[in-house]
């Protein structure tokens, strides 16, 4: 049963992601170890905490109207249990732990007034007109940062901007990266099954597997042991989309914990060599306990002294560089109250950095790979018109003429496969589109 401690344990979760420093990740992991729950519980504080977190403003503009109405001592504009109760009301259909949880809040003084604010007015009125206040009606109803909203309405339609918050106010899947040296992806998803998890593999990635919310990942045994790890469907179709082959020399300039660089190790058939990179040497670590754990063999932990006195003999090289992280906001929500336009400033100045650092390392004929999981053409094709504009000697590698050359017939996904995601110039999931996170990648050649 869900308690009123457990509520309370919840609104300090929910003040330290959206104004402390803490990931919304992070603060349900120290919430629900504290006490031992329920699988449905579980998950009934993780879509709660989320929604919350991802409908902020729309709560917030109803919570607002009802403070300036019925000012008292428990006001916080924050507040985990009015946030429920409109999370409630909006919706039509109920859970048994929504109904239990409703019970519980209805006799108390401040949410029994919230309760009858709501029932007494009409609640539509609170917010702008999307006929005629279009970008207010996002940034109340639709909860995005107004400045954000003005920056999508300049590169996507008004419809696509719309579906684009919808989606991010969504809650997504689990989403599985199965590790190939330890059995096939048929035989997890049979034993999953058999645990009463069920799953279906995805037709995008050979392998990917989608999972209900109510599955937690992190306590299956099959994490622990390397068998499966998490991992966006996009990233997989980046690495599918980069292809390297068996026996090539690749880097990963930026690897962070190396969710990409496992990948790519396993695409090459554990043999050739891929280097991992990342200026966080913590990382590095983890990343290579991943590795140990998922029995990778190819891939090398080095610093930039050793990866320097190979400057000019990758074949491959991905950079896949720090960003606002836009593309992935309906997996942490918590990203968008906290960027501000300034920081969108600041990583482009970065990545045109980090883009000139990494393409030495590349031999002739060789490609870079550009990568970011951002929505924001500053972060995207503006750096690498900024760097080409600095440095003539490269181009853009057209999609359609990468996957004519290295998507022969048979070799993991088809050409035809990756080019629903690819424009005349570049690779891009689009998030309400594709139904996925969003990812951007420029193919560069010298």
């Amino acid at each position: 049963m869900i308690t009123i401690g457990d509520l309370k344990r919840m609104q300090e979760a929910l003040d330290g992601a959206l104004s402390g420093g803490v990931f919304l990740r992070k603060a349900l992991s120290g919430m629900l170890g504290q006490k031992r729950y329920s699988i449905e519980e579980r998950a009934w504080i993780r879509d709660m905490l989320y929604q919350c977190v991802q409908l902020k403003n729309r709560y917030w503009t109803l919570i607002k109207e009802f403070e300036e109405k019925h000012p008292g001592q428990e006001s916080h504009e924050q507040d985990i249990r009015l946030f429920i109760l409109a999370h409630y009301l909006e919706r039509e259909s109920h859970s048994a732990i929504d109904e239990e949880v409703f019970r519980e809040l209805r006799p108390k003084s401040r949410p029994r007034k919230f309760l009858e604010f709501m029932k007494a007015g009409r609640v539509e009125s609170l917010f702008p007109s999307p006929r005629t206040h279009f970008k207010e009606y996002l940034w109340l109803y639709h909860s995005h940062p107004l400045w954000m909203i003005r920056k999508w309405l300049g590169n996507f339609s008004a419809e696509e901007t719309r579906q684009l918050c919808e989606f991010n106010n969504s809650l997504s899947e689990v989403t599985l990266r199965i590790n190939p040296l330890q059995g096939s992806r048929d035989e997890l998803l049979e034993q999953l099954r058999a645990q009463g998890h069920g799953g279906r593999a995805t037709e995008e990635s050979p392998f990917g597997i989608r999972l209900g919310r109510r599955f937690d990942p992190l306590t299956h045994p099959g994490f622990k042991t390397g068998r499966f790890s998490l991992q966006s469907l996009s990233s997989h179709l980046v690495c599918l989309y980069q292809n390297p082959k068996p026996n090539m020399r690749v880097l990963d300039y930026c690897a962070g914990e190396g969710g990409k660089t496992l990948l790519l190790a396993h695409l090459m058939g554990n043999r050739g060599e891929i280097y991992a990179n990342d200026n966080q040497v913590w990382r590095l670590r983890n990343l290579q306990l991943r590795a140990r754990n998922e029995g990778v063999g190819n891939i090398r932990l080095s610093g930039l002294r050793t990866i320097r006195k190979l400057e000019g003999q990758f074949d491959q090289v991905l950079l896949d560089v720090p960003c606002s992280g836009s593309g992935n906001f309906r997996q942490q929500p918590e990203l968008k109250w906290k960027l501000t336009p300034e920081q969108v400033t600041e990583l482009q100045t970065i990545q045109v950095q980090l883009l000139a650092e990494a393409t030495p390392f590349v031999k002739p004929g060789g490609h870079v790979f550009y990568v970011t999981c951002s929505l924001f053409g500053e972060e995207n094709h503006k750096v690498v018109r900024r760097f080409i504009y600095d440095h003539p000697e490269w181009k853009v590698v057209p999609p359609a003429d990468y996957l004519r050359a290295h998507h022969q017939k048979g070799y993991w996904v088809q050409a035809e496969a990756l080019a629903r995601y690819t424009d005349a110039s570049y690779f891009q999931v689009q998030p309400a589109r594709h139904e996925m996170s969003g990812m951007f990648c420029a193919i560069l050649t010298r």
